[in-house]
């Protein structure tokens, strides 16, 4: 009991401080992502340029960025614990605290605070209806490969530019930083980063769509 009663203040200062930590988040105010697209984006159906791909693409574009500064996104994001397994095994952040959680502002640090405002889409005739993978990208670069035959194939309820919306929100947590470190089949939708933001961005957008909330810009 006495060793208990040692311990007590130590438990008391580290709750302290994980509030104060993670309630920075909020009173934070982030400049709004706006993401531009590069002019050496392509997009390639079998063995020809498509220009209304290119249409979407733009469109897809200023939806995601306006997914991911919506306040229904942000609140909701906020609510969530995430695991400090998310980093890039490359990166240099290394885990502060001892329950191995991220602080919230440390997570939207990461995704406000980019030093970039320019981005390559690249929109390739593959993947299927079975395939789980819409695409791909990579820390610090910020190139995202997508599939369109898998993304057309997903939700067809959801026009494409709106599929491929909450694919890039997906993709830009890989890109700030974040990663997958379980396998599909295994994978905690509530403790994965991307997968999160993605579904969000989903559920956000497909709402959207079905009460026809016109977008600035499209």
């Amino acid at each position: 009991m006495k060793y208990l009663l040692k311990l007590k203040p130590f438990f008391i200062l580290f709750i302290l401080m994980y509030f104060i930590d993670n309630s920075t988040a909020q009173d934070v105010t982030y400049k709004p992502i706006k993401l531009y697209m590069k002019s050496n984006s392509s997009f390639y159906r079998p063995d020809f340029f498509d220009p209304t791909l290119k249409s979407s693409a733009d469109s897809a574009l200023i939806l995601a960025c306006k997914v991911l500064n919506s306040q229904e996104f942000i609140d909701s994001f906020s609510k969530c614990n995430f695991s400090f397994k998310n980093y890039i095994k490359t990166s240099n952040t290394k885990c502060k605290s001892k329950f191995d959680v991220i602080a919230q502002k440390e997570i939207f640090d990461k995704i406000f605070l980019s030093k970039k405002d320019s981005i390559t889409l690249l929109l390739i005739n593959s993947g299927g209806c079975n395939d789980g993978s819409m695409g791909m990208s990579q820390e610090n670069i910020y190139k995202i490969t997508s599939y369109y035959r898998t993304i057309e194939c997903d939700d067809d309820t959801l026009s494409f530019a709106y599929k491929y919306a909450y694919h890039i929100c997906h993709e830009y947590m890989h890109i700030v930083g974040f990663y997958h470190f379980q396998s599909p089949k295994k994978r905690d939708l509530e403790n994965d980063i991307a997968e999160k933001a993605g579904w969000l961005a989903y559920n956000i957008l497909k709402r959207w769509q079905k009460e026809g909330i016109i977008i600035k810009g499209l």
